[in-house]
């Protein structure tokens, strides 16, 4: 028997915050215990594909700030106009990257927002060949191009809904959410390196199911 395989829904079950205790799961009814009852994703469910995985950036360095004075400043990768991932948070992408192939979760494709953070995290994660989406900027390029709120959160509600092919997942890597109002709570509150879990519902639907905080990562690879 292919050990992997075997152990593949608990090793999933890790990198959530655990499959006895709680979980971080955002719109999930509580029960007495404080075990969500309803919304929990079945962990192993993300190897059988249909969901989309919304992943911000790894952590930057902050002594560096983006500089929004140029057309398209958004797509440099030179620091003194752009603030780029840090050494942990390339770390961080890459380790990502490797545990989901270690688990095998399927993905059809990586997208990336066109700041440099975000490519530089899709690729990092060496699943498959990255895309870009000006959807996925974050508010401050897309304020630049005169995109108001509702026209930003229009973009992301597209992407949030489509159905991944059969069988397969869709990684998205952008920012946090700054726009008004926000499609969720869960996406104004991101970590850096956080993911949340999306099940697609089409036609403008979707559903947040859970969420991955980095340390869970981290926990995974230990």
């Amino acid at each position: 028997m292919n050990l992997a395989r075997q152990f593949a829904p608990v090793l999933l079950c890790l990198v959530f915050a655990g499959c006895a205790g709680h979980r971080d799961i955002v719109g999930a009814t509580q029960g007495d215990a404080g075990i969500p009852r309803a919304g929990e994703p079945n962990v192993a469910r993300l190897a059988e594909g249909g969901y989309v995985l919304y992943v911000r950036h790894g952590k930057t360095d902050s002594t560096f700030q983006d500089k929004l004075d140029k057309q398209n400043w958004w797509k440099s990768c030179d620091t003194r106009v752009h603030r780029p991932l840090s050494d942990e948070g390339r770390a961080q992408m890459l380790n990502m990257g490797k545990q989901m192939r270690e688990l095998r979760i399927p993905v059809a494709s990586v997208v990336t927002s066109e700041y440099c953070r975000a490519v530089d995290s899709g690729l990092l994660l060496q699943l498959v060949p990255t895309v870009q989406d000006p959807a996925l900027n974050y508010a401050d390029a897309q304020r630049y191009l005169k995109r108001s709120d509702l026209q930003m959160a229009a973009g992301m509600r597209a992407l949030f809904a489509e159905p991944p092919p059969p069988g397969r997942n869709v990684i998205l890597v952008a920012h946090v959410h700054s726009f008004n109002p926000a499609l969720d709570a869960a996406f104004s509150q991101l970590a850096e390196a956080e993911t949340v879990v999306i099940k697609p519902g089409g036609e403008g639907k979707f559903d947040i199911v859970g969420r991955i905080t980095v340390d869970r990562w981290a926990l995974r690879a230990k």
